[in-house]
């Protein structure tokens, strides 16, 4: 029966890889009361979070990075029976993922800086090492959004009305084994039995002594759509909402 990652590479896995979350968050508002009943404000949020780890059960580790900027303007009015507010805001969002194994000394990695991933499965468990198939990717988003809110107050009745436009912009992309190809191989008796007797050190502990029965590799691509975005020349996606109200209280 075959025996899981941890079992077999014991002794070639270190037992932990250097990692860490961390997470800043700032925020700032400013406000204005230009008339009694005129007011207006800005306010500006901003969030970074990084983060080192491997995806699923693998040993192939990646960096993770998130910016998440974010600006919000509003303008407040009322006169006699009216009541006004405008909105603005823009939010944009990145994250970037990078590969985090080749040429860090704290992470297995059996092809040294050599860029191949080894991915070796049994019965009821892969395991996979090397530099991480994931990678490299980035996601972007950004929002623009108008609203206007009003409210008119007539007799015993309370009007509300609205409008907002929200135009949002995406792209990245996802290219998929794009650091590495990835050697795969199976994880059985006979399997262990050939790498036993493989070249090199470790034996059937080594993921280099395992024959090899397949072999993946990404596009160097890993645009979605044809569409330029964000200085990409490729993996937009677009999207405009158009939103009404009105309501009698």
């Amino acid at each position: 029966m075959p025996l899981t990652p941890e079992t077999q590479f014991v002794g070639v896995i270190p037992s932990g890889y250097p990692a860490g979350f961390k997470e800043t968050t700032s925020l700032g508002r400013l406000d204005w009361q230009i008339k009694p009943n005129m007011r207006l404000f800005y306010r500006f949020t901003y969030n970074f979070n990084a983060d080192t780890r491997a995806f699923g059960g693998t040993y192939q580790v990646f960096a993770n990075r998130d910016n998440t900027p974010a600006h919000g303007i509003g303008w407040d009015y009322s006169s006699g029976n009216f009541a006004h507010s405008i909105r603005f805001g823009y939010l944009k969002f990145q994250n970037h993922i990078a590969d985090a194994v080749l040429g860090n000394a704290g992470v297995f990695n059996p092809a040294g800086d050599v860029p191949v991933a080894i991915r070796i499965g049994g019965a009821t468990v892969v395991a996979r090492f090397g530099p991480s198939r994931l990678a490299p990717q980035a996601t972007f988003q950004s929002n623009k959004e108008i609203k206007y809110d009003g409210t008119w107050i007539r007799g015993s009745h309370v009007l509300r009305y609205g409008v907002a436009f929200n135009k949002i912009l995406g792209g990245g992309f996802a290219s998929f084994y794009g650091i590495a190809p990835e050697l795969r191989t199976s994880n059985n008796a006979a399997a262990q039995a050939f790498a036993a007797t493989g070249p090199y050190a470790g034996g059937a502990g080594n993921p280099l002594n395992y024959r090899v029965t397949a072999l993946v590799r990404g596009n160097g691509q890993g645009f979605f759509t044809e569409v330029p975005q964000f200085g990409y020349p490729a993996g937009g996606q677009y999207d405009s909402r158009l939103g009404v109200y009105f309501g009698d209280t």
